[in-house]
């Protein structure tokens, strides 16, 4: 007699049917700290209350198996109860209600799902979006936290699928200690939100111009496996000089992507306060991997000042709320963000960023009393799966070109890809030409040396 086990579809059809069709049955999600519990350092720890709305009594599940069966079962999950299980182990006191917390933290559970692999115990996934607000509202702190989680046996049932979420969910909330502490949490709760003079302080907004390359090309083939994260930031929340037409390079590249193929749900955008450092660590580091498939290729461009670590010589992203005077802690490490995408599975991964980081001025920025001019290499720590492009050398200035409203770089990197016909775009044939161009402009215009670099794969 035969003694195959039947297929996995098989089990995922008799399941579906065993539970689907029982209104009773529910999945369990359980948070299960595996770690003995240990206190924040902080000598002053404020009191915290979990926002009721952070509660996901019942919501469906996605549930896959090689993409084309799906199963969504309901599941009864409290965020708030595991956040505040949590925040007891760290040693944050609880507030009783918003009016006497110095902190309301809400919770927003943007992805739960099990996956069935070939060959290999189902999978659990879960990303947790956390906002940290005053009593009145103003937001004081951001930041995802992912986790994944394993089930015991190749098998599935309901058991295993409980077990694999529960520890992804597990494995999501136990990061929380580890943010709150690196980030400065507690320090940032007692300091209060921004003055108004640092976070809304009216923005001189730039004279509207219209320039030549603010018409995107006609649309090309679809490129339904390309993902793509553009950020811009022009305007800072810290006292820092305006990266000019940060915000112009960020919006227009994003409708040059969408009319090169790119689905508009697949491009991650944020834009001046937006752009914040939580932001990034969402984007590159949660949405990115919870979307990236092997064979799908990756396109990520950042617009806005870059700033050098004297001390290192580390270049850093400044985001919204960065200051160059603690980058550690505020600013986003490109080996960081080499080291994210080059755990992506994907097989092209492309960064385009239109800054600098010589703190020489330009589109870049560097900690008060720090000598200019750093050494730095935009090329360091790249890894060899993936293409950067930038605007110019580690110790030159990039330029933004005031009569066209964007970035010199940008600006001809777009106008080149403009130009190209037919249905694909060649990035390495438009860099070559916009390279030439920004060489030529910054020399005769700016009495300056800026260089476009490509490093990485050719």
């Amino acid at each position: 007699m035969p003694t195959d086990k039947p297929s996995r579809r098989a089990v995922l059809a008799a399941l579906c049917a065993a539970l689907c069709g029982c209104g009773t049955v529910h999945l369990k999600v359980a948070y299960g700290p595996s770690s003995p519990s240990q206190r924040l350092s902080d000598e002053r720890l404020p009191r915290i209350y979990v926002d009721d709305a952070s509660v996901t009594a019942t919501m469906d599940i996605a549930m896959s198996w090689n993409r084309d069966a799906e199963w969504s079962p309901p599941a009864e999950i409290s965020v708030r109860d595991a956040l505040r299980a949590e925040l007891a182990r760290l040693g944050v006191p609880a507030a009783d209600d918003a009016r006497h917390a110095d902190a309301v933290l809400h919770a927003t559970l943007t992805e739960c799902e099990f996956e069935m692999p070939h060959q290999a115990a189902p999978t659990g996934r879960v990303a947790l979006a956390l906002t940290l607000r005053t009593p009145t509202g103003a937001t004081l702190w951001e930041s995802t936290l992912t986790g994944r989680g394993r089930a015991d046996h190749v098998w599935v049932d309901a058991d295993q699928a409980t077990a694999a979420l529960s520890r992804a969910l597990t494995a999501a909330i136990m990061q929380l200690g580890a943010r709150l502490e690196s980030e400065g949490v507690a320090a940032r709760v007692f300091a209060g939100p921004p003055t108004p003079t640092a976070a809304a302080r009216p923005a001189s907004e730039p004279p509207v111009v219209r320039s030549d390359v603010d018409e995107p090309p006609a649309p090309r083939r679809a490129r339904p496996r390309a993902h793509a994260i553009v950020l811009g930031v022009r305007r800072y929340q810290q006292s820092l000089p305006e990266a000019d037409f940060a915000d112009a390079d960020a919006r227009l590249v994003k409708r040059y992507l969408e009319a090169l193929g790119y689905a508009d749900a697949e491009i991650a955008s944020a834009v001046d306060e937006q752009a914040t450092k939580s932001a990034f660590e969402k984007y590159f580091e949660a949405w990115l991997p919870n979307r990236v498939e092997a064979g799908d290729e990756v396109f990520v461009y950042f617009s806005g000042h870059g700033a050098p670590n004297p001390r290192t010589g580390d270049a850093y992203l400044v985001p919204y709320d960065g200051d160059p005077t603690y980058l550690d802690k505020t600013a986003y490490p490109l080996k960081r963000l080499y080291s994210q995408l080059a755990q992506l599975p994907a097989s092209k991964v492309t960064v385009v960023m239109d800054s600098c980081f010589s703190g020489a001025g330009g589109r870049s920025v560097l900690a008060k009393g720090a000598r200019p001019l750093v050494t730095v290499s935009t090329a360091k720590d790249v890894p060899g799966s993936l293409t950067v492009l930038t605007a110019s050398a580690g110790d030159q200035v990039s330029y933004a070109l005031p009569e066209q409203g964007h970035g010199l770089f940008t600006y001809h990197l777009l106008k080149a890809i403009k130009a190209q016909t037919g249905a694909d775009w060649d990035l390495r044939a438009a860099f070559n030409a916009a390279a030439r161009q920004v060489a030529g402009t910054a020399r005769r215009d700016f009495n300056a040396e800026q260089v476009p670099q490509w490093s990485g794969r050719r």
